[in-house]
């Protein structure tokens, strides 16, 4: 016990899960408080912020996998390098950011009216820009295993919202929700750079420079593919439909994320350690497809557990939430997708961690590309939204498979369909997930899901006991 409470990587997982349990109910307040109209409202906004996660071009994934390679004693004057091209990087695109920004407050387009944010775009913009440097903070601060500041700048950025979450109501409600998330991403700038003791060096040096922007377009191009989905079908629901509808879809992705950002939360605090530890294997290359298959099934299995426990409280949700009833087979086969997107991100890891990612990254984009052109029309079609949601499942399979193809592929290891299930979703697992796809929309969904999670525990007992064993080992 004494050597788990020592441990920061457990206590940081331990805080996140608070931060998300926490940020989840904030969720369901606002979506309770605004209702499906004014939660469509505040879904657009939180679509532009998700854009601007990508605006800095990846420099916080290429920074995050350089800075883990390195060793933090004898390479200090080159991490210091590293740190504040980074940074330059990030505050030039955040100028650009904000000079958009002004244009679009003057040209008014329509899109933004239809959603009442045509005059709050330059404060959607400034927290955009801020979130951004925050998260090269964050990778600077998980590179060096410190994890006390980024879960202080988690918990209060989920805590803090609730302030005003009861006082205010419709459109104001929204208002104050930027305000307060303006000033917090205000005050933990603040905080990091007070927190501050690694090397920097605001050094300009071009090659560096083209190094972090290189492997961060691609590296943003694989770790955008799940994000890129979701963001496209906000982006068309949003333009093609109404804005109580937009609402409705928001419901269902708030709560999608608010799990999986918790599940994540473990994956988080072993990425740099698992990049460094795929990085340096020079074993046989099945005993190395060997060593990542245990680490994925475990993560699987981790995130798999928390879906299955989510789904079965569904009708309880919906039974508190009812105005979002309509939306019920949309969440349960958006939960149903995140087994797959989830299914290839250990895989992900070591492609990245040999800098073997372009291969992976021609395949997501045909993957993502193929997506969005279907979502587009079926959108303009005006398809109901659950046939959307249909498209999300088979396409998050398809994109798991040609991720974890991409490390097959580099060990030359064979791989196959019957592989992708058996080493990272399991048989039984994927058996009930397919029967949980097909009868919600044949029976009664309240009957079969309220089961989900104690069929997964079961069928699954002895897979997860010996995960556990796995998932120890990497946090200690």
């Amino acid at each position: 016990m004494k050597k788990i409470l020592k441990n920061k990587r457990i206590l940081f997982t331990l805080n996140r899960y608070i931060s998300y349990i926490i940020k989840f109910s904030q969720g369901l307040f606002i979506a309770k408080f605004l209702g499906p109209y004014y939660l469509g409202i505040w879904g657009m906004i939180t679509v532009l912020l998700q854009y601007f996660q990508y605006a800095s071009l990846g420099t916080q994934y290429s920074l995050n996998v350089e800075l883990s390679i390195l060793d933090k004693e004898k390479d200090k004057e080159k991490l210091g390098i590293i740190t504040g091209n980074a940074l330059i990087i990030s505050l030039f695109l955040s100028l650009l950011l904000l000079a958009i920004s002004v244009a679009l407050y003057f040209i008014q387009p329509p899109f933004l009216i239809k959603y009442h944010i045509n005059n709050l775009i330059i404060m959607v913009f400034a927290i955009g820009v801020l979130n951004n440097l925050c998260t090269i903070f964050v990778n600077i601060y998980r590179s060096y295993d410190d994890f006390f500041e980024i879960g202080f700048t988690e918990l209060t950025f989920n805590l803090f919202p609730f302030l005003v979450i009861f006082i205010f109501k419709d459109l104001a409600l929204v208002k104050a929700l930027l305000y307060i998330m303006l000033a917090l991403r205000v005050g933990h700038i603040a905080f990091y750079f007070y927190r501050f003791k690694y090397p920097l060096s605001f050094k300009f040096q071009k090659k560096i420079i083209q190094t972090l922007s290189n492997i961060g377009f691609a590296l943003m191009l694989i770790n955008i593919g799940y994000n890129l989905f979701f963001i496209l079908v906000r982006t068309f629901v949003g333009k093609n439909y109404p804005v109580e509808t937009m609402g409705q879809f928001t419901f269902c992705f708030t709560i999608t994320n608010s799990v999986v950002l918790g599940v994540q939360s473990f994956l988080f605090t072993i990425y740099s350690k698992l990049i460094k530890e795929f990085a340096d294997d020079t074993n046989e290359n099945q005993e190395i497809m060997n060593n990542i298959n245990k680490k994925s099934i475990a993560y699987n299995y981790t995130v798999m557990l928390f879906l299955m426990l989510v789904i079965s409280f569904l009708p309880l949700l919906f039974f508190i939430f009812e105005q979002y009833r309509e939306s019920y087979i949309t969440l349960l086969l958006l939960l149903l997708s995140q087994t797959f997107f989830s299914a290839g991100t250990i895989h992900a890891t070591f492609v990245l961690s040999k800098k073997y990612h372009q291969y992976m990254v021609v395949r997501t984009l045909f993957v993502s590309t193929l997506f969005a052109v279907t979502i587009y029309f079926l959108t303009k079609m005006g398809v109901d939204i659950k046939l959307i949601s249909v498209c999300i499942f088979f396409f998050s399979f398809l994109y798991a498979y040609f991720q974890i193809k991409s490390s097959h592929q580099y060990l030359e290891v064979p791989f196959n369909v019957f592989s992708f299930i058996k080493n990272n979703i399991g048989y039984k697992s994927f058996l009930l997930i397919l029967t949980l796809f097909v009868t919600s929309f044949i029976v009664s969904t309240n009957l079969i899901v309220i089961f989900a999670f104690p069929i997964f525990c079961l069928i699954n007992l002895k897979e997860l006991k010996q995960n556990v064993q796995e998932i120890k080992k990497v946090l200690l």
